[in-house]
């Protein structure tokens, strides 16, 4: 997204939220209702009419049939936003040390997904689990601000998993496996 310039960033800000509310009604992987980089390209082209949305790399026809409107209304949507600057700084590059969090926090969130029948990719992704990770380690107050960029920790999300994983990486809450080789939190 930062290769984007303002108003193509208003137009993908727009087409994510369409994807998620899409994926969320239907308990599906967002990658399932419009690959990654197919939102970049469209977000790049801004397409107003089917005839230049059909021209576009890695939308197939049926996705156009049956969406073909949906985006087209989500990108007139973004062509209405205000344009989103893009930021200065790059993302903080991982660190070494990171990687057992990572693995930890993922834990957590693949059990919460199995509990809650959902697919794991709409709770998290592993950048969204560093990006949690880096605000944990990097945060001296509460985080709220650098919290508000990550979807995890936001509305449902933050309800079945993301303020369990604060509280994980904070050390307040520990996982265990329990007798059925379930994982278990303790906290």
């Amino acid at each position: 997204m930062n290769s984007l310039d303002p108003a193509q960033r208003a137009v993908a800000r727009e087409l994510v939220e369409w994807r998620e509310g899409l994926a969320e009604r239907g308990n599906r992987p967002v990658s399932s209702v419009l690959q990654d980089a197919t939102l970049v390209e469209v977000a790049k082209r801004r397409p107003q009419t089917s005839e230049r949305l059909s021209q576009i790399r890695g939308l197939h026809e049926s996705t156009l049939r049956r969406r073909g409107r949906e985006l087209l209304d989500a990108v007139a949507r973004g062509r209405e936003r205000d344009g989103i600057p893009v930021e200065g700084d790059r993302p903080v590059q991982p660190d070494a040390a990171d990687a057992p969090l990572i693995a930890l926090a993922e834990a957590l969130v693949r059990a919460r997904a199995a509990k809650a029948e959902l697919a794991y990719e709409l709770l998290a992704t592993r950048a969204d689990l560093q990006r949690i990770v880096t605000v944990v380690r990097n945060c001296d107050d509460d985080g709220s601000q650098a919290q508000a960029n990550v979807r995890t920790l936001q509305g449902w999300r933050r309800e079945v998993v993301g303020a369990e994983l604060l509280d994980l990486l904070a050390g307040r809450r520990s996982l265990r496996v329990g007798p059925a080789l379930d994982v278990q939190v303790d906290g």
